[in-house]
C-alpha cells in the first residue's frame, strides 16, 4: 500500500499505526543505531500507478532497473 503522508491528520496516523505499529522513539532509534531501509524496487504496479512511474522514470533513470512490469 502506498499512502500520500506529506501532511498526516490524526485519522491517518491512527491507521498507519493500527497498519505497522507505533513508531519507535528517539532513544530506541539510537540505541538500534539508526532505522532505515533500503531502496524499494517495484516487481509489478497496476495501471493507475503508471503515470507515476513514468514520471519518476523520467526524472531518476536509476529507478527504471527496479520497476519491472505494470500488470
Amino acid at each position: 500500500m502506498i499512502i500520500d503522508s506529506t501532511a498526516i491528520t490524526p485519522d491517518l496516523a491512527r491507521k498507519i499505526n493500527k497498519l505497522v505499529g507505533k513508531p519507535f522513539s528517539l532513544l530506541v532509534r539510537l540505541r538500534m543505531g539508526g532505522i532505515g531501509s533500503h531502496r524499494m524496487c517495484v516487481k509489478a504496479y497496476s495501471r493507475g500507478f503508471e503515470i507515476y512511474f513514468s514520471v519518476i522514470q523520467t526524472y531518476f533513470t536509476v529507478i527504471s532497473n527496479c520497476v519491472q512490469k505494470v500488470l
